[in-house]
């Protein structure tokens, strides 16, 4: 979910919302083309939202990485090569990505989740409730077909 609209290109029509913790609904504007270490991903644009926030299982997908977490920083490392491709500081019970200096997204950050498999009811509840399409369009080897919200 990226606020800044400098760092998100390509932007398709708006598709839903999602829920934050505090109940309020932050409107999707669109979903575009984000560049993350290098490799090109996709991200929801929401200008209203606070901060940038990254879901690291989407990441491991669409970096072809896998993501070591320390209490103190975070490491993405690609899976073919073992290079580290990302690094990561802990601060605030977040990890803030560390970028290069003439990247985007020097203030971005990473959240980090601790179930591996799951199915598309918990990514649709994860993400705030959006559309089936929105998440289909960030999401594009899953199924969310019959997704059904209460």
């Amino acid at each position: 979910m990226i606020s800044d609209r400098k760092l998100i290109s390509e932007i398709k029509a708006p598709t839903g919302s999602v829920m934050i913790a505090s109940g309020a609904m932050i409107p999707i504007e669109g979903v575009g083309k984000l560049k993350l270490f290098e490799k090109d991903t996709t991200a929801f644009y929401m200008p209203r939202f606070t901060s940038n926030l990254l879901s690291v299982k989407k990441a491991t997908i669409d970096l072809d990485c896998q993501v070591v977490f320390r209490p103190d920083e975070v490491e993405f490392q690609d899976l073919k090569t073992g290079r580290v491709i990302g690094r990561g500081d802990s601060k605030n019970q977040l990890y803030h990505l560390q970028m290069a200096k003439n990247s985007k997204l020097l203030d971005s950050v990473c959240l980090s989740s601790a179930v591996d498999r799951c199915d598309s009811m918990t990514w649709h509840a994860r993400l705030g409730h959006p559309h089936a399409r929105a998440i289909e369009l960030i999401m594009p080897n899953m199924s969310f077909n019959h997704l059904e919200c209460e």
